[in-house]
């Protein structure tokens, strides 16, 4: 916004991880005054819960999904949702609809978190049920509502899909000019991007403004481009991470009533290339993103990745690499030494960033502290930039293995935890990370935990996974039937706790709300249920009858409604009550 762009979209936020915050005016931000959405304390596990209730500063600590400066983004910021259900995507757009300017809907990141979950590109193959999205959410909001899409297979099908959203009620369109399939080096085929929008503005039932997107990593791209489309404006995502000063507009241009730039000469739509004199040197904004970043206290993982990102060209287009050399740094930084910065402080320090201008308005009191998560659900790997062809490697061989392989690796990995007992389970699933864990090899290290007699380092390890899970959809790494039977298993024998046992399983129902899908419900059967009975009965609780028979009538419950067969009361279900 600083360098002249009109309006910004957050990054994708999954549905889910939106709900289950709370709205927080932040104190601490001094004169600036942000508004963070942080996770409700109820969103976490029940432990997890009783550590906040006894630390006021754990939960003011924990990393917001978003943070925004309502003075500076309200009027210009784009909530980007990713979602793949009606009745998932109201609830979160609501949440946040009074601090943004309009919701967005990513209907094409084609990312594999994204498709499992059926949103991003999965709604370019269900056109009803990206209409119904985008219908109930126009009806029921308050802001505008816009899509992000990609080219279909022809015109044709893409001309039908943005007449059939706009139909449903959006207001905007934006769409990138790749299919499903095309990587990003490859060069975007704008011949067919700019095709389909003079197809859509030539008709008469598309009244919404059109935006379009892909490599377009020089000013004269943007203006060309969109006079050749005719297109009502532009989108950037990585040329604005390549050089973020590319929004800088000349001195000399003037704006009509319409928002429309006019230049002095027909000249200037070709005047401002890769070597344009408007853009800044990429140390001088790499400068300028770290003082936002410590005036508003980004969590240094973020921050890391956006800089390297700033550094490097590696997913630039290969048609257009040549015209973006990679650019020698004020002191020789590399992205090396980036990756072994732990904090905002030595990056700040690397590129001689002083607490100056922007970053004077932090206060005091928060400058010096890094932000924390009670449950750190980011993900991030240096090897992404420092050996990204040997991760990308070993993502395809990790997802291309038999699943007896891969639980035979996830075994092995219990010697590992073995030397780290005293980690959290934040900590634990950190730094797991480099394994790519899913729902296997983390049971795998619960049932370690267990072992080891450590079973608050089980739950917390459970509350990590159940966080990564909500705030990215990704199925992957979803908690299932095994891991909460090892839970409540291990609870039952390591103590008679009934209350921490039923926490557990209302922590099932929990994540069941929200499933879309039958195939991902989490149905534990009736031993799960008969051991926490059992630990009613053995407990001194003075409401234990009440509390066992509400648990028999749960079951009953399930079972009568057909939700969970496997739920079915039994003989020692009944010796218990």
């Amino acid at each position: 916004l600083a360098y002249g762009c009109d309006l910004v979209y957050s990054e994708e936020i999954i549905d889910r991880a939106i709900t289950s915050t709370e709205r927080v005016y932040n104190e601490t931000m001094g004169t600036i005054g942000t508004i963070d959405y942080r996770r409700k304390s109820e969103s976490f596990l029940p432990n997890v819960q009783r550590r906040m209730a006894t630390n006021n500063d754990l939960f003011h600590s924990t990393i917001p999904v978003i943070r925004i400066d309502p003075e500076l983004e309200r009027s210009k910021l784009i909530f980007q949702l990713g979602t793949g259900s009606a009745n998932l995507a109201l609830p979160a757009a609501l949440t946040v609809q009074n601090d943004v300017s309009g919701i967005d809907i990513n209907m094409g990141c084609p990312k594999k978190f994204s498709v499992s979950g059926g949103m991003g590109s999965a709604l370019l193959e269900d056109l009803p049920r990206a209409c119904d999205i985008v219908n109930v959410l126009s009806r029921n909001v308050n802001v505008p509502v816009s899509c992000k899409i990609r080219l279909l297979e022809d015109d044709p099908k893409t001309v039908h899909f943005v007449t059939a959203l706009v139909k449903a009620g959006a207001s905007a369109i934006a769409i990138h000019g790749r299919e499903v399939g095309d990587t990003a080096q490859q060069p975007a085929q704008l011949d067919r991007l700019v095709g389909v929008v003079k197809l859509l503005k030539s008709s008469s039932s598309i009244g919404v403004p059109i935006i379009v997107n892909g490599d377009m990593y020089a000013r004269n791209n943007m203006v060309n481009l969109r006079r050749r489309s005719g297109a009502d404006a532009v989108m950037l995502a990585r040329p604005a991470l390549y050089n973020t000063s590319i929004f800088r507009k000349p001195s000399h241009h003037r704006v009509d009533h319409d928002g429309e730039v006019y230049y002095e000469s027909q000249d200037e739509e070709t005047r401002y290339g890769y070597d344009s004199k408007l853009l800044l040197s990429k140390t001088q904004v790499i400068r300028d993103y770290l003082e936002h970043a410590k005036a508003y206290n980004g969590y240094v993982k973020n921050v890391k990745y956006v800089v390297c990102e700033m550094m490097t060209n590696r997913r630039t287009p290969t048609n257009l690499s040549s015209f973006m050399p990679a650019e020698k740094f004020s002191r020789g930084q590399t992205i090396a030494d980036v990756c072994k910065c732990t904090s905002i402080e030595s990056l700040c320090k690397m590129w001689d960033v002083s607490r100056s201008s922007v970053a004077s308005h932090a206060s005091q009191a928060d400058s010096g502290k890094e932000s924390v998560d009670a449950v750190d659900i980011h993900t991030y790997d240096d090897r992404y930039f420092l050996d990204p062809e040997a991760l990308r490697k070993e993502q395809k061989e990790k997802d291309n293995r038999p699943r007896k392989e891969i639980e035979m690796e996830s075994a092995c990995n219990d010697k590992y935890i073995d030397s780290e007992r005293s980690m959290g389970g934040d900590r634990i699933l950190e730094k797991m990370e480099r394994l790519l864990p899913n729902s296997v090899s983390c049971n795998k290290q619960i049932c370690a935990s267990v072992k080891n007699g450590n079973i608050n380092e089980a739950l917390d390890l459970l509350s990590a996974v159940e966080a990564k899970y909500l705030e990215t959809g990704n199925v992957a790494i979803r908690p299932n039937v095994s891991t909460y039977t090892l839970v409540i298993k291990a609870l039952s024998k390591s103590e008679v706790n009934p209350q921490r046992m039923q926490d557990v399983l209302y922590q099932i129902d929990a994540l069941n709300d929200i499933t879309t899908s039958d195939n991902l419900r989490i149905d534990v059967d009736c031993v799960c249920y008969n051991a926490v009975m059992d630990a009613w009965g053995w407990s001194s609780a003075p409401d234990k009858v009440q509390r066992a028979n509400k648990l028999f009538h749960r079951m009953l419950e399930l079972y009568k409604s057909e939700s969970n067969l496997q739920v079915k009361p039994n003989v020692i279900t009944l010796n218990s009550l």
